[in-house]
């Protein structure tokens, strides 16, 4: 990549996350996610960047791989686009606390799935919303999936 591309990105994630004018800031700022004082530097963020694996892997941007943390060390890697769209946040909407289990009204009972690759996989009925959650976490450890695991249970 290009270095002035990368200055690019870079100020745009920067600005994503202290431009209160931006109609995205919302969505990183206003969560609370920040770039470490020390990115704000462009040659340390693109030393960085560049000795992470899968630099310049065609198709692979930056990523925070906890979604709601930061941009700092630790926290970054290079992913595919799919890769990225299974690190989403959960839905406000959201009433059991985990991601990918909802309580359905039919069946009284706990439902359990993952959305990977194009596809949803469903892990079936559950008593608890922490046995829903427990099945769709040890099917992405045992595929060895990039979507992100509900933490707790």
């Amino acid at each position: 990549m290009c270095v002035k591309q990368e200055q690019s990105r870079w100020r745009d994630k920067i600005q994503r996350c202290t431009n209160v004018n931006r109609k995205d800031y919302c969505n990183y700022g206003g969560r609370g996610i920040s770039m470490s004082i020390e990115f704000h530097d462009f040659d340390v963020w693109n030393s960085y960047i560049k000795s992470l694996p899968d630099y310049g892997k065609p198709g692979y941007t930056i990523d925070r791989i906890e979604n709601d943390g930061n941009y700092e060390r630790g926290n970054l890697r290079w992913a595919s686009k799919s890769t990225q769209a299974c690190n989403r946040r959960m839905s406000p909407k959201n009433t059991s606390g985990y991601i990918g289990v909802y309580w359905s009204k039919q069946d009284k009972k706990w439902r359990s799935n993952l959305n990977t690759l194009g596809k949803v996989i469903y892990f079936g009925m559950f008593d608890t919303p922490e046995d829903a959650a427990r099945a769709r976490n040890e099917y992405i450890i045992k595929h060895k999936l990039g979507n992100k695991q509900n933490r707790g249970v």
